[in-house]
């Protein structure tokens, strides 16, 4: 040693973007799943949709499903096409309709489920029977319905996106060329799809931006 002091070293890089995403869905998703009382289901399934959807953006994919079908559910060894049409029957469902789309296999309708927190029966495929009133998941060919069922339970999602969203982050912390990418994604997805009122839509805006500003 000749009494030099080491320089510091700079901290590897992660996108801020990337870092306020992180924090505020784990946040949100959190607080959602301690409503153990009529649980909020359809919110859950949504957002895990909406957040690797996100995170497909973050990371330059061009298809908005790559996260949760070629990651999410890979983890699950759910094969990519079947994850394609799961991703598509989540996201699109609850944003249009707040329920899951159906799935037209060979003419025969699988009903998408969701549960609360029932690790157990994630993904499987199963029946129902009825009992005092309230249906209960059974082995198919045990089934009362005319339709099978694919379960999704909404707490595995949550595990199994955490689980990503710490995976992704390593990532980022070892690859600083794609950390440098996803906030230039991040900007380019906002510029992208900034409203920009025209015409009368403008001028309706300006008068009421003028009426409902706050000055001292």
């Amino acid at each position: 040693m000749n009494g030099e002091v080491p320089a510091a070293t700079e901290p590897p890089y992660c996108p801020e973007s990337f870092l306020i995403f992180k924090d505020l869905i784990r946040i949100h998703l959190t607080q959602i799943l301690k409503l153990d009382s009529k649980p909020p289901m359809a919110a859950v399934a949504l957002l895990v949709a909406v957040a690797c959807e996100t995170l497909s953006r973050l990371l330059g994919y061009a298809r908005e499903d790559e996260v949760f079908a070629r990651q999410l559910m890979a983890h699950r060894d759910v094969p990519y096409p079947v994850a394609q049409v799961l991703f598509s029957a989540l996201r699109n469902g609850y944003v249009h309709q707040y329920r899951a789309n159906l799935v037209d296999l060979d003419g025969s309708d699988i009903l998408i489920t969701l549960t609360w927190k029932e690790p157990g029966l994630h993904l499987r495929i199963v029946g129902v029977e009825n009992r005092d009133g309230h249906l209960h998941p059974v082995p198919l060919n045990r089934n009362q319905d005319k339709r099978a069922r694919l379960i999704v339970d909404v707490e595995s999602l949550w595990k199994d996106l955490d689980a990503l969203i710490t995976r992704v982050e390593g990532r980022l912390v070892e690859d600083q060329a794609l950390a440098g990418n996803v906030d230039a994604n991040w900007q380019a997805r906002i510029r992208k799809e900034t409203e920009k009122p025209v015409g009368d839509a403008a001028t309706a805006w300006r008068k009421w931006v003028f009426s409902q500003t706050w000055n001292e």
